[in-house]
């Protein structure tokens, strides 16, 4: 029966439910139930466990409801396509073939949060639109840090024949030449999403680790969520984050960096008992879900992966550690989400504390975060790199224009790093940088410009500034200027 079918039958008990005999309700919601626990559909599992084994004909009703707007929240939101733009009415005939076609077709602007929608929601492709700022091949560039290419076909919309190759060589399986022929297009998507579909689809593993994949792993914590809160059994979830792998990954090569990533991942599990639950996150994040174990068991077991990875430091000749922050399960959580938050916050506890370090959220304080000032004229960059280190634990602040961010920074004096765009309308970037820095001579600045010449440089670090990047330019390059100069 598929989930369509569900909803249909429950909205039909629903609008029948005074003509139902008891035991053909029973039956109903006895195949519900085997459908939801083949389906994984946890969410809407326990409470009909709850009311079969306590069964009541008052609450069918109540019950009932609540699980159809469970379903509809959690499983009919599946998007087979995920497109990225800033303009969507360029793409309307497009998406209107694809939704007749009976796809599900999401929509995120360039600042949307791509990374997380891609791990949580796991479309079967991404199709980017490259507009003339190249915002596009920005968002290409933080997909290939964390290779979601080889995790799912990424296709590339642009108006530039000459594009092709730098699309393709950041891991697009195709670069569609804008305007397009819509049939030709509707066809290609459609062969691309038969083939994801087969290769994603119920995913159990992580290819490149080995471990379970994000998809299966979250689908257990929710599932083992649900069951603490019934059966009062012990959850610790665990989040790990290797200590800048950026550096590693520079140093080693990429290729190198991976193969790190998959030992580690190797040792790990062979720590690990058989009945505790590893899966990776993205990139170089991973989470561990232990079940009746205390506090001191889990920091055990992590402090015995810390000393495992000292040995395979040396086989690489690096240094090798993680971060990781540790939350313990409380029934007075209303959902998985108050457990993750928790676990996310003992985390940037700990890598603020400059790595090597393990939180519990029993020890985290409201310690002052570090202060970063961004200020650009590109609305798209301000977003997503104020999302990007919003995230990163630090307090983000933000300005569109020099004059904006002078304001700003003699408000917040305090200010530990100001990124800022060395060529925007109004006040030179020599004249910010002077200006914020006869107010605050400690404060750090790196700059961002298009500008690649040694003049350029130059005259950027003799106005005060500390750090110079190029556009386009890595966010994972930015993350370690930034680290190199606040931590």
């Amino acid at each position: 029966m598929k989930i369509n079918e569900v909803l249909k039958e429950i909205d039909y008990l629903i609008n029948h439910f005074e003509s139902l005999d008891l035991q053909n309700l029973k039956e109903r919601l006895n195949r519900f139930l085997k459908e939801f626990e083949d389906n994984n559909i946890f969410e809407a599992y326990f409470p009909l466990l709850n009311l079969l084994e306590n069964f009541s004909k008052e609450k069918v009703l109540e019950v009932l409801k609540e699980i159809k707007i469970l379903i509809t929240k959690f499983f009919l939101k599946e998007d087979n396509f995920l497109l990225i733009t800033e303009n969507k009415e360029d793409f309307y005939d497009l998406i209107k073939v694809l939704t007749l076609e009976g796809f599900k077709v999401a929509i995120e602007g360039y600042s949307g949060d791509i990374i997380d929608y891609v791990y949580s929601k796991r479309p079967e492709a991404l199709l980017i639109d490259n507009d003339s700022k190249n915002h596009g091949f920005f968002i290409m560039k933080i997909i290939d840090d964390e290779e979601i290419a080889k995790k799912m076909p990424v296709i590339v919309l642009g108006s530039s024949k000459d594009d092709k190759i730098k699309a393709l060589s950041l891991g697009a399986i195709d670069y569609i030449q804008k305007p397009f022929d819509l049939d030709e297009v509707v066809l290609k998507l459609k062969n691309i999403y038969r083939l994801s579909n087969i290769y994603i689809k119920n995913n159990i593993y992580d290819i490149f680790t080995g471990v379970y994949s994000r998809f299966y792993g979250d689908l257990i914590v929710k599932k083992e969520f649900l069951k603490a809160k019934n059966d009062g059994i012990k959850l610790i979830y665990m989040l790990l984050d290797f200590d800048g792998m950026a550096n590693i990954n520079l140093k080693l090569g990429k290729s190198k960096g991976n193969d790190v990533l998959k030992e580690s991942a190797a040792l790990f599990r062979n720590i690990i008992p058989e009945s505790d639950v590893i899966y990776r996150l993205n990139g170089d994040e991973f989470a561990i879900l232990f079940f009746n174990k205390s506090i001191i068991e889990v920091l055990a077991l992590a402090e015995k992966m810390q000393k495992e990875l000292e040995n395979l430091s040396k086989k690489y000749g690096i240094s090798l550690s993680f971060s990781a922050g540790v939350a313990e399960f409380d029934n007075n959580m209303k959902s998985v989400e108050d457990l993750v938050k928790l676990a996310d916050l003992s985390l940037k506890k700990a890598k603020a504390e400059g790595g090597r370090k393990i939180y519990t959220s029993k020890q985290v304080l409201k310690d002052a975060k570090k202060k970063i000032l961004i200020v650009d004229d590109d609305k798209i960059i301000l977003s997503i790199l104020s999302k990007r280190y919003s995230n990163k634990g630090y307090m983000v602040f933000t300005a569109s224009n020099a004059e904006e961010g002078v304001e700003v920074f003699k408000e917040n004096t305090d200010i530990d790093l100001i990124i800022s765009d060395f060529y925007m309308p109004g006040m030179t970037g020599d004249e910010f940088t002077k200006e914020v820095k006869s107010l605050n001579k400690k404060v750090k600045i790196i700059v961002l410009s298009a500008h690649k010449s040694e003049e350029h440089v130059k005259k950027a670090l003799n106005a005060g500034a500390d750090d110079y990047i190029t556009k386009p330019f890595s966010p994972v390059e930015l993350d370690i200027r930034i680290k190199k100069l606040i931590g």
